[in-house]
């Protein structure tokens, strides 16, 4: 996908290439289209303020981010950008660009000092998810994995274009194949002085589910109540089974993760749901229902 910029002269290129590990590789760059030197003033006109290209020295001056669900150049501002994890990085305190004759390349003007060196305006990096949590108010921090579905990518630059492309995410389900599903972040479980759970998160493999458990302020040992229960549309598991007492630890704080295996969920097959339900001293009390 590519998408010219009348006013500079630069096609804003975007290539998606899928891998057999069910990740993607996103590839973005610009290409000058004249046929002679292409003198850009430099711009700060991000269409995406928080773009999540890695670094490319010496100078960053294309970007991307994902969006779950089917968006494109005219509607992308109703998505919101996934968290990929990289870092924003600041443009260099430079009045132009010059890109070579139908090139990637360019150098960094004015075209002396250190930053005299070709380079190629492009980023790329290659994602299998994304991260929950880890926004500072928020402690708690997980890996996703992509679950099934379409996701848009969008590729921008600092001179005000952007262009997109999708791809789609498909699950081949084994009982041994562990998918993270679903998280759920900042879930209060009472007031304070007692516990706070400031995310979940549920994967499932090799017929179990496992929680993964953020806790934030629990002054004393905290003991919990675990149903896990299958819905009654599911193929497969429909039953339920119950783990009592288990010990939430006392948190010092900032933050303690903690993990807890449910016993074996037999029959599970994809597309059934799981509804696990924790209560516990301290007036903790909450449920959430996910997809295998």
């Amino acid at each position: 996908m590519a998408r010219l910029n009348p006013d500079t002269s630069l096609s804003l290129n975007l290539n998606l290439t899928a891998n057999a590990n069910r990740s993607i590789t996103v590839m973005a760059y610009e290409v000058n289209t004249l046929s002679k030197p292409n003198n850009v003033t430099s711009a700060s006109n991000w269409p995406v303020k928080s773009v999540s290209a890695l670094c490319n020295p010496p100078g960053f001056l294309v970007g991307y981010t994902i969006y779950q669900g089917a968006y494109d150049a005219a509607n992308y501002t109703q998505g919101t950008p996934l968290n990929l994890g990289g870092n924003m990085c600041m443009v260099l305190a430079t009045p132009y660009t010059i890109f070579n004759p139908l090139s990637s390349e360019a150098i960094l003007g004015p075209p002396t000092g250190p930053n005299n060196s070709p380079f190629n305006a492009s980023a790329s990096a290659t994602f299998s998810g994304y991260i929950l949590g880890g926004n500072g108010t928020q402690p708690f921090e997980a890996f996703v994995p992509f679950p099934p579905g379409i996701y848009t990518v969008a590729a921008v630059d600092e001179w005000g274009n952007i262009v997109t492309s999708q791809f789609r995410v498909t699950t081949t389900y084994t009982a041994t194949t562990a998918v993270l599903t679903t998280l759920t972040q900042d879930v209060l479980a009472c007031e304070s002085g007692c516990i706070e759970l400031y995310g979940w998160a549920f994967s499932y493999t090799n017929s179990t589910v496992l929680l993964d458990l953020g806790t934030v302020q629990n002054p004393g040992t905290t003991e919990l109540n675990i149903t896990f229960s299958g819905l009654p549309s599911n193929s497969g598991f429909t039953g339920s089974v119950n783990l009592s007492q288990v010990l939430l630890p006392q948190c010092s704080c900032p933050f303690a993760e903690q993990f807890i295996h449910s016993p074996v969920l037999p029959n599970l097959k994809q597309g059934d749901e799981v509804k696990v339900a924790i209560t516990g001293t301290s007036g903790l009390s909450f449920s959430a229902t996910f997809t295998i």
